[in-house]
């Protein structure tokens, strides 16, 4: 079927018990035929925050260095054996690399488990001076007791900050006032009275 330089080829295709109907339509573009609501040409939105997203979820798949591998040893098998005394545990002779130890800070690790043992290895000094386990719990000793140090931030607070100039100067000034009392109250027995004691009428009787 042939209408206006616009060419509609149908396309009768069965799959199963589905009859689907694909309707094709050829633009003759050349002769200025255009189609009712169809762009001429290509709309392309901004994909740069997007590829930022993309490259920051790929760089967490990667750790910042090589690893150190967790070997897992297999158990000797026993099975069909009396009083064995041979290691059936095959030889090695591929070298272990050498690696740093592992740090969590330095290096990032993109697993979802533990990371190399060496970074916890290299630290159960550490933890243990942060669980207090260099002195056992006695009775009466006070070795065993946590007591924090002076000069630790429980008691003293340091602030980063930048040394500058305060553009208000009056906006923290503290005025001095005069501690003199006033002429009214002075030398008068206003406030004294244990009972009766009417401040407004004994300032108004001493005027």
């Amino acid at each position: 079927m042939i209408c206006s330089n616009r060419k509609i080829k149908f396309v009768f295709k069965r799959n199963e018990n589905m009859l689907s109907y694909i309707i094709t339509c050829i633009m003759d573009l050349q002769k200025g035929n255009k189609m009712v609501g169809v762009v001429n040409g290509l709309y392309y939105g901004q994909q740069e925050r997007v590829d930022e997203l993309n490259e920051r979820i790929q760089s967490r798949n990667l750790p910042d260095s090589p690893l150190a591998p967790n070997f897992d040893f297999r158990s000797t098998p026993t099975r069909y054996t009396d009083f064995s005394t041979i290691d059936t545990k095959k030889t090695y002779n591929e070298p272990i690399l050498p690696y740093p130890t592992y740090n969590s800070g330095a290096n990032f690790n993109p697993g979802n488990s533990s990371g190399p043992v060496s970074g916890y290895s290299s630290n159960v000094a550490t933890e243990t001076m942060l669980r207090n386990q260099h002195f056992a719990l006695q009775n009466g000793s006070d070795q065993g007791v946590y007591v924090p140090s002076s000069n630790s931030t429980l008691y003293k607070t340091t602030v980063v900050s930048r040394p500058s100039e305060q553009p208000y100067p009056m906006l923290f000034k503290q005025d001095m006032f005069s501690q003199v009392p006033h002429p009214n109250v002075h030398n008068s027995v206003i406030g004294n009275d244990k009972f009766f004691n009417h401040t407004r009428t004994q300032l108004r009787n001493s005027a």
